[in-house]
């Protein structure tokens, strides 16, 4: 026991200073009772706050539920209103579309109802402009009917037999010219009626009258009533007094007709002679007009480049082996060959538009058709009413559509081209027919006045393709080359040429086969693997080792075999070529004598063109 209390104090009295018995351990242990009271404490109020956030997580919990709900029911309502949005958007499309198609419907109905305006306001314009031309100027209808008739009664055979009334016809005459005596047909029917009737007083003072106020067409009508009654030196007269007044820059419809009755001989040989030196004389002054040698310039190239249009054309396709040996500018040689055929295009194109000259018709009188037009021609301030008429009754045709009657009108407007110049007559008389209204025998006419041109045309591009066209032709074939005559008449020989060629591929045959030699780095290739391959394999003995021996040994054998062979083939393939170019040569020397040839046939034919035209045709004694 003692020894069991000694241990205890002795413990005791072991512990370090400052801890206490009793007393201290009340301390820590009231200390640790505080501590707990608080956790404890801490941890009340902890479970009451979740208490609290529990309640109102039940409440947010609930008051979800009622959101859910509400949710739904706004779903549902969404729901509800884009089906009704859907359906609002339906029925304004479809009213969208009836608006549309209501308004196309106002708008056809405003267009139609526009167009008949239109068209009612044009034919009260229409009735209007016609009183108002027959206000104005019907008595120049009358004058116009009365020239007509007058021009139809007085002919030689009418007049021999005096089956015409001079009363009646001075009667006529005057009553009319008292109506209208501005209007210039009026004093020259009085002028023809007077000298029928023998008045020479009166005749000159109705023809000067006339004159006065349309010197041009007073001459022609002159010129043309004279050739009626077979008064040829008269007609002759007055027809060199009417091209006296003319512009050649302004040539109008009134010259054509003109022309066309002169060209078959309806006029007197007096007209043609004058019609003739006139157009002659146009043709010749053009150079000394205001730009005149410009305007020379810009005719000539102009012709020049139609002539140009209607060469003959080179046919590559049978010229093939020789182009593809030629070693010279083939496409100058082609221009120079064309240039040749402009001469036989030429005349190939004048012998289809001007066939041989027909024999004159005894029913068809161009000269009435020049008086037709002539009478009928309207004066300036008749004109101008009688394109508002016409515009108005366009108007009127297309239903109110004035954009369609302005198409009508500009497209009227283009082709119904009066006025023309001297050079588009000529231009068109002779390479365009079909844009003039002339026959045959005026285009003649026109073509003898521009022939001393077309021959200088055609005379310098034959010149031009003869000097262009080389003395010799290079050819080349594999490299060998050799020249041609560009001479037909000079022989070629054929087989010294062949011969060369075939010694030429002979000897790049030749040169091909001695070039093929063993490929050196393949057998030395070949021989570093079998070698070392064999060291390999015996060091190693492995089976890939001996392969690659065997591999060496073949590229070895291979290459030894290669040479003859390759050799062999390049001498079958030299024989080939051989037999190739030969060929080759034999019909390229056909083609060239070919085309030697049609060149010098086409340019034979600037003497054909040059003698086409009779010299009695182109020009009146």
């Amino acid at each position: 026991m003692d020894s069991s209390g000694g241990g205890v104090d002795g413990n005791r009295k072991s512990r370090p200073n400052g801890q206490g018995g009793p007393s201290d351990r009340d301390d820590e242990d009231q200390e640790l009772d505080r501590t707990l009271g608080e956790l404890t404490e801490r941890l009340r109020k902890v479970d009451d706050r979740q208490e609290v956030q529990a309640g109102e997580l039940r409440g947010m919990r609930n008051t979800l539920g009622e959101l859910r709900g509400q949710v739904g029911g706004l779903e549902g309502k969404v729901t509800g209103v884009s089906g009704e949005v859907a359906a609002l958007r339906t029925d304004m499309t479809q009213v969208k579309e009836d608006v549309a198609k209501h308004h196309a419907l106002l708008e056809g109905i405003r267009e139609d109802l526009r167009r008949k305006e239109a068209k009612d306001d044009a034919r009260a314009q229409i009735d209007w402009l016609t009183a108002e031309r027959e206000r104005r100027f019907g008595q120049r209808d009358e004058i116009r009917s009365l020239a007509r008739g007058l021009v139809d009664t007085l002919t030689k055979e009418s007049v021999d037999r005096g089956m015409v009334n001079t009363s009646l016809i001075r009667k006529c005459v005057e009553e009319h010219f008292l109506h209208e005596p501005r209007f210039w047909l009026a004093p020259a029917l009085m002028h023809v009626a007077a000298t029928y009737c023998e008045l020479p007083q009166l005749s000159q003072e109705a023809r000067g009258h006339a004159m006065l106020l349309d010197k041009s067409k007073a001459h022609l009508f002159f010129a043309l009533t004279s050739a009626r009654l077979e008064n040829y030196r008269l007609a002759g007269s007055s027809m060199d007094n009417y091209l006296q007044s003319l512009v050649p820059a302004r040539l109008t419809q009134d010259f054509l007709v003109v022309l066309e009755a002169v060209a078959n001989r309806e006029l007197g040989p007096q007209a043609e002679k004058f019609v003739v030196r006139t157009m002659d004389r146009w043709f010749a002054e053009a150079p000394a007009a205001p730009d005149g040698e410009r305007r020379a310039r810009e005719r000539r190239e102009l012709w020049r480049q139609r002539m140009w249009n209607l060469r003959a054309r080179l046919p590559e396709d049978e010229y093939a082996a020789f182009r593809s040996v030629y070693a010279g500018d083939w496409k100058a040689l082609v221009e120079g060959f064309e240039q040749a055929a402009v001469a036989q295009g030429t005349l190939d194109h004048l012998s289809r538009e001007f066939p041989e000259r027909p024999a004159a018709r005894s029913d068809l009188r161009h000269m009435d058709s020049a008086l037709e037009h002539l009478i009928n021609r309207l004066e300036p301030d008749e004109a101008e009413l009688h394109a508002r008429i016409e515009w108005q009754q366009r108007i009127y045709d297309m239903d109110g559509d004035r954009d369609a009657a302005r198409r009508e009108h500009e497209q009227r407007q283009s082709v119904d081209v009066e006025v023309m110049t001297f050079e588009q007559l000529l231009d068109n008389a002779v390479f365009k027919p079909s844009q003039v209204e002339l026959g045959l025998a005026a285009r003649r006419l026109a073509l003898m006045c521009v022939w001393p041109q077309i021959q200088s045309v055609a005379t310098a591009f034959v010149e031009t393709s003869l000097q262009r066209r080389p003395r010799h032709l290079p050819i080349v074939i594999d490299e060998w080359r050799d020249t041609l005559p560009a001479d037909p008449a000079t022989p070629v020989q054929e087989q010294p040429l062949q011969a060369a060629l075939a010694l030429h591929v002979e000897e790049v045959t030749r040169r091909r086969v001695e070039e093929v030699r063993l490929r050196r780095p393949r057998l030395v290739a070949g021989g570093l693997g079998v070698i070392v391959g064999t060291v390999a394999a015996v060091l190693w003995q492995q089976v890939a080792l001996v392969l690659f021996v065997v591999a060496g040994l073949l590229l070895c054998g291979y290459e030894y075999r290669w040479v003859p062979a390759e050799q062999r083939r390049l001498r079958a393939v030299g024989r080939q070529r051989r037999q190739e170019v030969a060929d080759l040569l034999g019909k390229a020397l056909v083609q060239r004598r070919m085309l030697i040839s049609r060149w010098d046939r086409y340019a034979d034919g600037l003497t054909d063109l040059t003698g086409w035209l009779p010299p009695g045709e182109r020009r009146s004694p």
